[in-house]
């Protein structure tokens, strides 16, 4: 039925409507945030528990 990601996009965009492209992004934008803010902090939270420092001297082989 499709031969390649622009005829996809073309053929759905006339059968159903440009906004039917995007139906679901807004879940996966409000689900993204969190799940990058969580990942961040747990990974300086665990960095530092390695013992990661500023000076690039003394790193820690698993904090690097």
């Amino acid at each position: 039925m499709y031969s390649g990601i622009v005829k996809a996009f073309r053929l759905v965009s006339t059968t159903e409507g440009v906004r039917s492209l995007w139906r679901g992004v807004m879940s996966v934008v409000m689900g993204a945030g969190p799940s990058h803010a969580v990942y961040f902090a747990t990974y300086e939270q665990t960095k530092k528990f390695l013992g990661a420092t500023s000076d690039p001297e003394h790193l820690h082989p698993l904090a690097a």
